[in-house]
């Protein structure tokens, strides 16, 4: 079973009950806030994307994700095991650009820190990073991460186009954009937050994670404990800063 945007559509449209809100939220607007609703809900083990090449350019202060990026899980050297970037918070990084170095224990070529960069086409998710990528290639790094459920209700988005949701997430999908579309058309009648409440303790959310967990049965620290499993940590990775390349 796969989830079109024509249905979404649909559902939005069964909302507001016509093809335009009273509220001027646009149908693909109201869609997108639903499914980035859902995209917060949970950590989706469904959404997660791997084996994803990232570009750099050389001398450059930060990489650019993927527009859909919403958890940066792992960056890896693309032909390798290796950590190439050790994810931490701004204040670290700021840290490591200004003494060269860093107080505690790391593992990686570099430091990553998550933020958001605007451009003319709007708000996008980057890597700050310390030292400046080396090297101007498309494929420097290989990125694992979590996606965020985007659609631009254009080209492939509309009639019979699919949106990039997990079967298991159909149903609270569809949900979400009735919520969503009621509460922007009748918020006299309940608020938005007021309608979501019962729906994060219902029978729906509840089986959409239970599935979701059953993509991975094996992840956690118990699991690796009982498995043997190895984690990747500074055994693992290239621990010198000093050359980047």
């Amino acid at each position: 079973m796969s989830l079109t945007f024509a249905e979404l559509l649909g559902r939005w449209n069964l909302g507001v009950g016509s093809e335009e809100s009273s509220s001027g939220v646009s149908a693909v607007q109201g869609i997108n806030q639903a499914l980035s609703h859902l995209s917060d809900m949970w950590q989706w083990e469904g959404m997660v994307r791997s084996a994803i090449d990232l570009a750099t350019v050389a001398g450059q202060s930060y990489v650019d994700l993927p527009a859909d990026c919403q958890e940066v899980i792992a960056i890896q050297h693309p032909s390798s095991y290796l950590r190439a970037v050790t994810i931490v918070g701004q204040h670290e990084l700021a840290i490591a650009r200004t003494v060269n170095q860093h107080p505690t224990t790391f593992g990686g070529t570099y430091f990553g820190a998550y933020s958001w960069r605007l451009t003319s086409t709007g708000s996008v998710p980057i890597l700050d990073v310390y030292p400046n990528t080396a090297t101007t290639a498309a494929d420097t790094f290989r990125i694992t991460y979590r996606a965020r459920i985007v659609l631009s209700g254009s080209g492939t988005d509309t009639d019979t186009g699919y949106a990039p949701v997990p079967p298991y997430l159909h149903n609270l999908a569809l949900r979400l954009v009735s919520l969503f579309a009621k509460a922007t058309e009748e918020e006299d009648d309940g608020s938005l937050e007021a309608r979501l409440q019962p729906l994060m303790t219902s029978e729906l959310f509840y089986t959409a994670k239970a599935a979701d967990g059953r993509l991975s049965p094996l992840v956690g620290p118990l699991a690796d404990a009982v498995t043997g499993l190895v984690g990747s940590g500074n055994d693992w990775t290239d621990a010198s800063l000093a050359d980047p390349t």
